[in-house]
């Protein structure tokens, strides 16, 4: 996600990051992970999907150390 965040804030006329969750069985692991990730939830539904929202100003990277990326250029 570190990785995500850094190419968003690279385009400035990118202003908001937006995620979904679908709470299925096998979705079940990544329960959480908008939320640890600073995103914000903008709403649920009744089938409990939830959407997310992260502006430039929200974004906070969490430190990663054990995984390394590296982008083509």
């Amino acid at each position: 996600m570190n990785a995500v965040k850094e190419r968003f804030l690279a385009d400035p006329d990118s202003t908001e990051l937006q995620g979904r969750f679908v709470p299925t069985a096998r979705n079940r692991p990544a329960e959480g992970f908008y939320e640890r990730e600073g995103f914000r939830l903008v709403t649920r539904t009744e089938a409990g999907e939830s959407f997310y929202a992260l502006t430039r100003e929200e974004i906070r990277p969490n430190p990663c150390p054990w995984i390394a990326v590296e982008l083509e250029k």
